[in-house]
């Protein structure tokens, strides 16, 4: 799928999301934008990179996908894969924790392959049912991988990382993101507290989910999360458009299940609410729109 074919794709789903934006009078709503992934990060940054975490590896064959330092600057987080041998043009991903000042040093080094996005079926739409400790079969075939890093923190003071992986697959025509929220516990590992699995999804059979995912009241200090789906399905006869949300708070566990936002309730939050950066290879989709008038036609 071509990135051409994939945006006139989106035509359908934006019109769907416009609509349903009518609700939310004057919000701008941006998905997928604004990651500083390796565009953004200098050869130089992408060099001292891999002589810190993986000196063997040979330049062209290590990829940065995403980097951003914790809420407090102390910190840095780094997304990145090496290749997997014997598979040709397969990739182990990690996510690093490594020391900023003086003298940077690594500090945790997790793979989080696992959490590469399902792409050879569709999950029930809303999926946070953790994956850890099931049986992970790899995805067929090679697969073009990005990603996107938020650090905020969580109540009362715990560091946290967003993660969100995205894949895509040519063979089977699919890609897909999950999106991963990780507490950054005090002797520097991290433990999944959080997972929102296909939260964004496209396959050849016109299958399309896209996210919003914020948290509240502030990165400074979160102790709510929206997840907010989008999902067209196209069965070439019949085209089904719908949307739901979910309303995550922390606790000392992680985060659990609040209830569900009405529309106004969800326009209120959002508006105040810090979204969360996804990798740009989603595509992005700005929309404004306002509630129409007694006298004026719905959008």
């Amino acid at each position: 799928m071509t990135i051409a074919q994939r945006r006139s794709w989106l035509v359908g789903t934006a019109l769907f999301l416009v609509i349903l934006l009518g609700l939310l009078v004057g919000l701008p709503t941006t998905l997928s934008a604004g990651c500083r992934g390796a565009a953004e990060i200098s050869p130089e940054q992408i060099t001292s990179l891999r002589n810190l975490l993986s000196a063997a590896t040979a330049p062209g064959d290590f990829h940065v996908y995403a980097e951003t330092p914790s809420a407090d600057g102390l910190i840095r987080f780094v997304l990145y894969s090496v290749p997997k041998a014997p598979a040709p043009g397969a990739h182990i991903v990690y996510l690093a924790v490594t020391t900023l000042e003086p003298q940077p040093n690594i500090v945790f080094v997790h793979d989080v392959s696992a959490y590469l996005p399902l792409l050879t079926r569709v999950l029930p739409s809303g999926s946070d049912v953790s994956t850890q400790g099931a049986p992970h079969s790899p995805e067929p075939g090679p697969l073009a991988i990005d990603g996107c890093l938020n650090a905020f923190v969580l109540k009362p003071d715990l560091q946290a990382v967003h993660m969100n992986l995205f894949a895509h697959s040519p063979r089977y025509q699919s890609e897909g993101a999950n999106d991963i929220v990780f507490a950054l516990l005090e002797h520097g590992s991290l433990k999944p507290v959080l997972e929102l699995n296909q939260s964004s999804f496209y396959d050849h059979k016109r299958v399309h989910r896209d996210s919003v995912i914020a948290v509240l009241p502030s990165a400074a200090v979160a102790s709510d999360l929206i997840w907010w789906q989008s999902s067209q399905e196209d069965s070439g006869m019949l085209t089904a458009a719908y949307d739901q949300n979910t309303l995550y708070s922390w606790s000392e566990k992680g985060f659990e299940k609040a209830g569900t936002l009405e529309p106004a309730d969800l326009a209120a939050r959002l508006r105040v609410a810090t979204p969360l950066t996804r990798s740009d290879a989603i595509s992005t989709v700005e929309m404004k729109q306002t509630v129409p008038g007694p006298n004026q036609p719905p959008p």
